[in-house]
């Protein structure tokens, strides 16, 4: 069984953190670097920032908050939210990232994708696919949740995989920031699907909410948000209690 992974989700506006609920009322939570380095001492396993304005405001992503974080973390950093240029992706490798998250242009150039990952390699490029329940199905949104795309998530995730993304990046809007647990039904519906490393972020804010997807669902790692954000947990404890519960995690 592989072991899954512990990621912190870290919403950002310039250098802030920020975090609301249903990617709504975002709101300043303080400086992003104190909290970096706080999960990193805590032992998580990777870090995404994701820029929830950069997109929305056409500005170019926070290349300088990841300057600052590698000088003194060394875990995995993916960055997100304004990625919409190869020369976006280069400045974020540059500066320490090891991959980039895209969402918004991937919709809005459908052959970004596939030549981001011609020109970086797969393994540096994460599909992000944020998604509302509409009816029957989740309809995928753009713009870190405020535009509709009319498309569903089956069809933009096997749009994803078939363009060469190393991983998903899988965002519940209707689960964010309530910290009661991962939108099981969505999960139930993209599972079979995502034939490639799918990271979970939405609800999740502790180890039963990673256990009771863990034992039924081919998810690869959660990102978690509001409850180490706000001290309801730490990384190590979620680990620890992982661990205890005989789910497999990175030590």
């Amino acid at each position: 069984m592989k072991n899954i992974r512990i990621t912190a989700r870290l919403d950002l506006n310039n250098d802030q953190l920020i975090k609301g609920k249903l990617l709504e009322g975002l709101r300043q939570i303080g400086k992003a670097d104190g909290f970096v380095k706080r999960y990193y001492n805590q032992g998580v396993d990777e870090i995404i920032f994701i820029d929830a304005v950069a997109s929305l405001y056409k500005r170019d992503p926070t290349y300088h908050v990841i300057r600052s974080a590698v000088s003194d973390i060394f875990v995995p950093i993916t960055l997100g939210g304004g990625i919409k240029t190869l020369g976006n992706i280069e400045e974020a490798l540059k500066s320490g990232a090891d991959k980039v998250a895209i969402n918004s242009a991937g919709i809005r150039d459908m052959k970004f994708i596939s030549e981001a990952v011609r020109v970086f390699g797969s393994q540096a490029i994460i599909g992000s696919v944020t998604v509302r329940r509409h009816r029957y199905d989740w309809e995928c949104f753009i713009d870190n949740g405020k535009h509709r795309t009319k498309i569903n998530v089956a069809d933009r995730i096997n749009t994803l995989v078939d363009q060469g993304v190393g991983e998903i990046l899988l965002t519940s809007i209707d689960n964010d920031g309530l910290m009661s647990g991962g939108d099981i039904a969505l999960i139930e519906k993209v599972s079979p699907i995502c034939k490639v490393p799918t990271l979970y972020s939405g609800g999740i804010s502790n180890a039963d909410h990673i256990k009771r997807i863990n034992d039924l669902y081919n998810i690869d790692g959660y990102a978690i948000g509001s409850s180490v954000h706000y001290g309801l947990e730490t990384f190590t404890s979620i680990k620890n209690s992982l661990q205890k519960k005989g789910v497999p995690i990175r030590l």
